[in-house]
């Protein structure tokens, strides 16, 4: 009886390794003119540079949709360091680190860098965008590069920085924050012990605001207009003029409209939810 209870001490404690041995941050988005951002949680003192749980795994999110169904966290799921990721407070800490969000448009791309713990933090990743910024409902989005991997696991990325790159939906309208400009992107991978991955708050650009080189090019380019995010940028961002301080970004005669009007939006967060 004594040999049988130190096997099933012995197997539920191997039941847990996973989730000391687990873990991808996003730890930087790139949008549109430069503009830049990264995942809720995320910690700027987390080294970089190893695997294990204290302390290179402390800001990666771990977002279970059977958490987020009990209430237990928020859509966004949690981390080790800080526990639920508060959307709210997320974005304020991201705005005061980078004085803005990371600008996006009907059909143009996202560009997030993943920064793989070990191995269950490999693709292949799903992303889905809040257009209200609650979390509340998703949309799938297209994703034009994903990171390697087999069910969320890849040794030979471990400790490695990667990049992850979506296209808005071409039906892209944020209306959440405080300026009702702002969208929520998510992002997870399939792994057993997570899922893993993060929340990227966005901001959509002015109509018209290009994606290109604001001659009528990229997504929602305007005819004349210089692209969204020019020397008058202000970290609010609902304020942002497009370029210049009276030109309005896509003007009356442009005629660039929202590029990837064909994609098919990816489909939803992986369903996995397996107990590590």
């Amino acid at each position: 009886m004594h040999f049988s209870t130190l096997l099933s001490i012995a197997a539920l404690l191997a039941s847990a390794v996973p989730l000391a041995n687990a873990h991808a941050a996003i730890v930087g988005a790139r949008g549109m003119n430069g503009s830049q951002g990264r995942a809720i949680g995320v910690l700027a003192t987390t080294p970089r540079d190893g695997t294990r749980r204290n302390p290179f795994q402390q800001d990666a999110s771990i977002i279970r949709d059977r958490e987020i169904q009990s209430g237990e966290v928020g859509p966004c799921g949690r981390t080790l360091a800080g526990g639920n990721n508060n959307m709210q407070a997320g974005v304020q800490e991201i705005m005061s680190e980078f004085g803005e969000l990371p600008l996006v448009a009907p059909g143009s791309t996202l560009t997030m860098t993943v920064h793989q713990v070990n191995a269950d933090g490999a693709g292949p990743y799903t992303c889905e965008v809040s257009m209200d910024g609650t979390g509340a409902q998703f949309t799938g989005v297209q994703i034009q590069q994903n990171l390697p991997g087999r069910n969320g696991r890849n040794r030979a990325t471990n400790t490695t920085p990667q990049d992850l790159v979506v296209t808005m939906p071409a039906n892209l309208q944020c209306t959440g924050g405080a300026n009702g400009d702002m969208c929520m992107v998510r992002c997870r991978n399939p792994a057993r012990a997570g899922p893993f991955g993060g929340c990227i708050p966005v901001q959509q650009a002015p109509n018209g605001a290009g994606a290109g080189n604001g001659n009528g090019n990229g997504a929602g380019a305007g005819g004349n207009g210089n692209a969204a995010g020019g020397a008058n940028r202000n970290a609010g961002g609902a304020n942002r003029n497009a370029g210049g301080a009276n030109r309005n970004a896509g003007g009356a005669n442009g005629n660039g409209g929202a590029a990837g009007g064909n994609n098919n939006p990816g489909a939803g967060a992986g369903e996995e939810e397996e107990a590590a």
